[in-house]
């Protein structure tokens, strides 16, 4: 059992960084399920919630150009999770981000350490959920924050345990810059782009709850 922990757990007890991130994440996630008790749904919010994750599910299946080792550019499959966060606060967006985050594993589950897991398929959704502190606020800046919350969960994920693709003499943090970088960028500036759409941004208006301020 002791041989098994030492294998398994090894690598975040002999690297104060990797320790710290380890750390943080589960820091987070606690902090996460804190928010996330403390709200109490409505009817509509869980009804306007579970139809903003199947259009993103749906929307995350065309790709636009999908990297190697996974990782895509969208249609805003980002977009519908982020405008329900901001129209219905953060707690409910942390949720949405991580139902919708689970349904991706759907698509190919790429899965070596619990912590990985965390930084791959919790985190980085969940983040999209944090677009709800911009609750009435600009919406623009609510998808830059989360779109760059979410690509910092895939950063350290991809350094601490996908570095071993990085190209000979190349820093693995460097790698991950590049790679997570090469498609997150891209598809944070097409959600802004359809976000500023006038349309569009009449039709997010319009979810928020009744009474809620322009």
């Amino acid at each position: 059992m002791r041989e098994y922990f030492s294998m398994f757990f090894g690598k975040f007890t002999e690297d104060p960084v990797v320790t710290g991130i380890a750390l943080t994440g589960i820091i987070l996630l606690a902090a996460i399920l804190f928010i996330i008790s403390r709200q109490k749904m409505s009817t509509r919010t869980l009804a306007v919630g579970a139809i903003s994750v199947a259009i993103a599910y749906v929307l995350s299946f065309i790709t636009l150009y999908k990297m190697p080792y996974g990782g895509s550019v969208t249609p805003a499959s980002m977009l519908p999770i982020i405008a329900f966060a901001w129209a219905f606060g953060a707690p409910a967006g942390i949720v949405a981000g991580i139902a919708y985050g689970l349904l991706q594993m759907t698509q190919g589950l790429y899965f070596m350490h619990p912590v990985q897991f965390l930084f791959d398929y919790i985190l980085p959704f969940a983040m999209l959920g944090f677009a709800g502190f911009f609750k009435g606020k600009s919406l623009l800046l609510a998808i830059l924050v989360a779109g760059l919350l979410r690509f910092l969960c895939h950063f350290l994920a991809g350094a601490v345990f996908w570095g071993m693709y990085a190209a000979e003499g190349q820093s693995p943090w460097m790698y991950s810059l590049i790679y997570n970088g090469s498609y997150m960028l891209p598809e944070i500036i097409v959600c802004m782009v359809i976000a500023a759409i006038p349309a569009m941004r009449k039709f997010i208006l319009e979810l928020r709850p009744e009474g809620a301020k322009a």
